[in-house]
């Protein structure tokens, strides 16, 4: 993309690129590696694990590209609900770094998310 194209987006454009579904599938799919490790070695080391937010959103439906991305929209507009502050700042923090490698993969260098 351009350099203009690139300052006038704003981030529901941004949200509703491909590229940004595809960085939210490959952040997923790491956290969900992350959660199967983690699982390996408490099973390894005779440990409990307790519930991960990864296995939260699963119960609650929301664990795909299409509900995160719809989930990421409504926190950053904070009218999610049915969800613990907990959860909220995890899909803020999952959405966040897809929105960020998405716009270094678009070419923009310098990015504040708040």
């Amino acid at each position: 993309m351009k350099e203009k194209e690139l300052k006038k987006l704003k981030v529901g454009d941004v949200l509703a690129m491909k590229e940004y579904r595809e960085e939210m599938k490959k952040v997923m799919l790491s956290e969900e590696q992350l959660v199967r490790k983690a699982t390996n070695m408490a099973l390894y080391n005779r440990a409990h694990l307790c519930r991960t937010s990864v296995d939260r959103m699963k119960e609650k439906g929301v664990w795909d590209v299409e509900n995160m991305i719809a989930s990421f929209s409504l926190v950053m507009q904070k009218k999610l609900i049915g969800f613990s502050k907990v959860e909220r700042d995890y899909i803020y923090l999952i959405g966040c770094t897809a929105f960020r490698q998405t716009m270094k993969r678009l070419g923009v260098e310098k990015i504040g998310v708040s």
